[in-house]
């Protein structure tokens, strides 16, 4: 993707293609399409509820908070808490972390996470973000 075509979908500041240099390609993010995913803070207190903003999900694509260090995957640990962005809403929305049967955030031990968007159900990291609580 050139800058030109970046600077159209990201007005603010260009993120992918980052400083803007129209002799330079855009780097789109992982997975090769364009989603975001926000934290209203990246330090939460132990029992705070964790709420993320995200864009340009579709289909399965889920967000899952996983200890710091540990790596999606299959065979891998499973994610201490997750939501499929269908329950909330798409391309675009924001999700509460509040369904215990997805695992209860509020219950997170003190310690450093990384939150993942995850495409179609699998492990393909589209966008991520760290917190600690």
């Amino acid at each position: 993707m050139d800058h030109a075509v970046c600077s159209k979908i990201f007005p603010l500041d260009c993120g992918p293609c980052g400083a803007g240099d129209f002799r330079k390609p855009c780097r789109l993010p992982r997975g090769g399409r364009s989603a975001f995913l926000t934290l209203d803070s990246t330090e939460f207190v132990q029992g705070d509820e964790i709420s993320v903003r995200y864009t340009g999900s579709s289909k399965k694509d889920w967000i899952a908070i996983y200890q710091k260090g540990q790596q999606p995957g299959a065979g891998g640990p499973q994610a201490t808490v997750y939501e499929y962005t269908e329950k909330t809403g798409q391309p675009d929305d924001r999700m509460d972390f509040k369904d215990p049967d997805r695992g209860d955030v509020k219950a997170l031990p003190p310690g450093a996470y990384d939150i993942y968007l995850m495409e179609g159900d699998g492990y393909n990291i589209l966008a991520q973000s760290a917190f600690v609580i």
